[in-house]
């Protein structure tokens, strides 16, 4: 499991990850989690390394 800190109060399973936007993320259940300008370059940067790793599976 791959998990990355998207706020201060919030860490989220990148497997549950559906759409990555810059002030938040949208999970499959449908929630929205905020992502903070201090973690907004690392979740995109995560999510990013997270898909490619996916798709080599």
């Amino acid at each position: 499991m791959f998990f990355v800190r998207t706020h201060t109060s919030y860490i989220v399973n990148m497997d549950y990850i559906r759409v990555v936007r810059e002030t938040e993320t949208e999970l499959q259940n449908g929630e929205h989690i905020p992502v903070s300008r201090k973690y907004r370059a690392s979740v995109r940067a995560e999510h990013l390394k997270y898909m490619k790793w996916r798709t080599m599976q």
